[in-house]
């Protein structure tokens, strides 16, 4: 478990690719959009859209900002789950992954909530 990877001496980019596919793998069960693109475009295609660099980056920003707001869940076992259901928006028909407009400010209010 992940206490603070974005300042630890253990962040990778890597490790943030390995947290963020375990969040999008509990996420299938329940979300039928990544169910739907995963069906769309292959187990190695669906794979790779969450190892994009800047995705990787906006997760660890991203818990870089809720944890100096307040945030106070781990990493792995909390941010990472709630950054791929809440802050990111997949649309299965258009087959993409992107951050949702107002992540930032969603980013915000996760730290303050």
């Amino acid at each position: 478990m992940l206490d603070h990877p974005v300042q630890g001496c253990i962040h990778s980019p890597t490790v943030t690719a390995l947290c963020i596919w375990e969040a999008v793998l509990f996420q299938l069960s329940v979300n039928s959009d990544l169910a739907e693109l995963k069906r769309t475009v292959g187990s190695e295609v669906f794979r790779h859209t969450f190892a994009q660099p800047g995705l990787i980056r906006a997760c660890e920003v991203g818990y870089s900002i809720a944890s100096n707001t307040g945030f106070r869940g781990r990493f792995d076992d909390d941010w990472c789950p709630m950054f791929v259901e809440q802050l990111l928006q997949v649309d299965p028909e258009k087959i993409s992954v992107k951050l949702r407009p107002d992540w930032l400010r969603r980013t915000w209010d996760i730290g303050h909530g």
